[in-house]
């Protein structure tokens, strides 16, 4: 299996999508020649536009020589809008979808993930308090549940 052209494929379709927000990191190795792994970073996203100057994070990725036979080390380096608790909750969300993707191209998919995480999961100004999108959520079905209820029983 051919690991460096399968990451340089994959890089090379992650660099066009997400193009500005790709960064290539350069790793000089003990012998001063440059990445002996590959090494970038992604900022990620939520997926609502409302939310996208307040909440975003970044992703660091270095791919060992065997990607995505072996996982790609992955940290978040810094984060916007998404408290420590939601943060640690994303780490362990990005460590669970590496393992069910091992053996297989998972960048794009972590990534994606990242951003759906964190459009539910942040810290925002709403309604003068600091909220979640799914508390948001949940409180809006709360709300309806309650008037659907009080409906059904004044007609009864």
């Amino acid at each position: 299996m051919d690991f460096k052209a399968i990451q340089d494929a994959e890089l090379e379709a992650v660099r066009a999508i997400f193009m500005d927000d790709f960064a290539e990191k350069e790793t000089p190795t003990v012998w001063k020649s440059v990445n002996a792994v590959q090494e970038f970073t992604l900022r990620i996203y939520p997926e609502e536009d409302d939310i996208k100057s307040s909440v975003n994070a970044v992703l660091h990725f270095k791919l060992p020589k065997t990607y995505p036979k072996l996982a790609p080390q992955l940290i978040i380096d810094t984060s916007q809008g998404i408290s420590p608790v939601q943060l640690d909750a994303l780490k362990d969300l990005l460590a669970t979808t590496t393992k069910s993707l091992l053996g297989s191209e998972m960048i794009y998919e972590l990534a994606t993930t990242a951003s759906t995480f964190i459009t539910e999961n942040n810290t925002v100004v709403r309604f003068g308090k600091l909220t979640s999108l799914k508390e948001d959520r949940a409180r809006r079905e709360e709300s309806w549940n309650t008037s659907l209820q009080l409906k059904l029983v004044s007609h009864s």
